[in-house]
C-alpha cells in the first residue's frame, strides 16, 4: 500500500478531511481533554473550501468542457436555493441546513470534479490506513478515557452521540478498500502481505459489527459483494475470502454484548399492523402538537426503535409528495409537517427531495444517481484505462446510495456528491 505523493497537501487529502476529518478532530480533542469549539469546525471547513477553490482556479482549463452531470448538479443547487427562498415557513433549522449547501454539496462535487486518475488510485490506498487509525483511537478512547456511555444500545466514542455512524462509515470504506487492494494485487502479494490484508479485513469486519450501525453494515455488505463479483481473481480465492469474512462476522455476532445484540434484533420488530393517519396540510407540527395526538407518532414518542421511526418518516415524506407533487413543501420544510418536528428530515435523500422539492427536484436527484451509476458501469466494462479502479468506485457509489436512503439528508450528502464529481471528471478524462 505504498503511496505516490508529490506534494504535502493534495486533493485526495482534501476529500478525506471533508468526509472524515472532523471525526479525527473529535477523537483527538476528546482523548486529550480539550473542548472542540464550533468555531474550529467553521474554520476547518472554510479552509478546505478555500483550498479547493484555489486548486480549481489553477486548473480552470478543466472546466472549459462541462458534462451533463455538471449542469444537473448546478441546477439542483439552484432549485434548492430558490425553493428555500420561497418557503414561507422558515425557522431556525431552515437557516441551519441551508448553510451546509456550499460545504457538503458544492465542495465535495468540486473536489471530485478535480480528481485525476492518480488521485483516485491514491485515495484507495489511503483508506485502510485511515481505518487502522480510527480503530486505534477508538481503542484508546475506550480503554483510557473510561467514560463509555451507551446511548440507544450503542457505545458512544469521543463524547459525540452520533459517533457510531461517523466511525462506521470510515471503517466500512476502509474494509471495502482493503478487500479491493487484496483482490486487485492478489497474484503479486507475498504470503506475509496476504496475511496482513486478511488481518485488516478481520479487524474491520469485527469493528463494524461492534460499532452497531446497521444501515452502514448492510450497505457495506452490498459493496463487498460487488467487489467480489467484479474482481478478476480465481473463483476459489473469492470463495475463500467470502467464507473467511462470514466466519469472522458470525463469531463477532456470537460474542456481542447484550446491548448491541438487542440493537440488531430490533430490525425484526416493526409490525405490519401500524396504522398510518393522513397528514393535515393546514396544521403543521408546531401548531397542532401532532406528536402527542397522532397514533402514527408513537415510535417517535418511544424514541427507541429507529427502524419503526424511519418507517413513519418515509410514510410522511411520500404523503407530502402526493399532497405537493409539483413544488413540494419547500427546502427544509419537511419538519413542519412531521411527527419529528421542525428541523427533521425523512432520512432518505430521494424521499426528502420529492417531498420538499417536488417532482422536479426528486427527478434531478434520481437522474444524478442514475447517470453516475451508468458512468461507473461504463468505465468498468469499456475503459481499459481505468477498469482496474472503476469497480471500487462503483461499489463505493452503491454503498453511499444505500446509506443515503437510511441516514440521508441532501444538505449533507457529501459522499454522493463527491462521487458525482468523480463520475463527471472521469467522463472527460476517459474520452480525451
Amino acid at each position: 500500500m505504498k503511496l505516490k505523493l508529490n506534494q504535502t497537501i493534495t486533493l485526495q487529502f482534501s476529500a478525506i478531511l471533508l468526509l472524515f476529518g472532523l471525526t479525527f478532530c473529535f477523537a483527538i480533542s476528546h482523548i486529550f481533554g480539550f473542548n472542540w469549539d464550533k468555531n474550529y469546525t467553521k474554520l476547518f471547513y472554510i479552509s478546505i473550501l478555500t483550498y479547493a477553490i484555489i486548486i480549481a482556479f489553477k486548473r480552470k482549463n478543466e472546466f472549459f468542457k462541462l458534462t451533463l452531470i455538471d449542469y444537473l448538479v448546478l441546477l439542483f443547487i439552484a432549485i434548492v436555493v430558490f425553493s428555500f427562498i420561497g418557503n414561507s415557513k422558515q425557522n431556525f433549522f431552515s437557516f441551519y441546513y441551508i448553510k451546509f449547501l456550499p460545504i457538503f454539496v458544492f465542495l465535495p462535487f468540486l473536489i471530485g470534479r478535480l480528481f485525476s486518475i492518480d488521485d483516485l488510485k491514491n485515495l484507495i490506498k489511503i483508506f485502510p490506513w485511515l481505518g487502522i487509525s480510527i480503530f486505534f483511537l477508538c481503542c484508546v478512547d475506550y480503554l483510557w478515557v473510561h467514560n463509555n456511555e451507551i446511548v440507544h444500545s450503542r457505545y458512544i466514542f469521543f463524547g459525540v452521540n452520533h459517533s457510531p455512524i461517523l466511525i462506521s462509515f470510515l471503517i466500512a470504506i476502509a474494509l471495502q478498500a482493503t478487500l479491493f487492494l487484496c483482490l486487485h494485487n492478489y497474484l503479486f502479494l507475498s504470503t506475509r502481505n496476504k496475511l496482513f490484508y486478511y488481518f485488516l479485513i478481520g479487524i474491520f469486519s469485527i469493528s463494524l459489527i461492534y460499532i452497531s450501525s446497521r444501515g452502514v453494515l448492510i450497505g457495506c455488505q452490498l459493496a463487498l459483494l460487488i467487489i467480489l463479483l467484479t474482481s478478476n481473481v480465481k473463483k476459489s480465492q473469492k470463495i475463500f475470502i467470502t467464507i473467511y469474512i462470514l466466519i469472522i462476522s458470525s463469531l463477532a455476532f456470537q460474542f456481542l454484548p447484550k446491548a448491541q445484540s438487542d440493537f440488531y434484533l430490533r430490525l425484526d420488530t416493526v409490525t405490519n399492523q401500524m396504522q398510518y393517519s393522513k397528514l393535515n396540510n393546514d396544521f403543521p407540527i408546531e401548531e397542532n402538537n401532532r406528536i402527542n395526538i397522532d397514533p402514527l407518532c408513537k415510535p417517535l414518542l418511544d424514541g427507541v426503535n429507529s427502524v419503526a421511526i424511519r418507517k413513519v418518516l418515509y410514510f410522511e415524506g411520500i404523503e407530502l409528495f402526493t399532497m405537493h407533487p409539483f413544488w413540494g413543501v419547500g427546502a427544509t420544510g419537511f419538519g413542519n409537517y412531521s411527527c419529528a418536528g421542525i428541523g427533521s428530515y425523512p432520512h432518505s435523500t430521494l424521499i426528502q427531495a420529492l417531498s420538499e422539492l417536488g417532482i422536479i427536484g426528486g427527478f434531478l436527484m434520481l437522474l444524478l444517481y442514475f447517470l453516475s451509476l451508468k458512468n461507473f458501469l461504463k468505465f468498468y466494462f469499456y475503459s481499459k484505462k481505468i477498469a482496474d479502479i472503476a469497480f471500487f468506485y462503483l461499489s463505493l457509489f452503491v454503498f453511499y446510495f444505500f446509506t443515503d436512503q437510511i441516514y440521508g439528508n441532501y444538505f449533507l450528502m457529501s459522499g454522493s456528491f463527491l462521487l458525482f464529481g468523480i463520475s463527471s471528471s472521469l467522463m472527460i478524462k476517459v474520452n480525451k
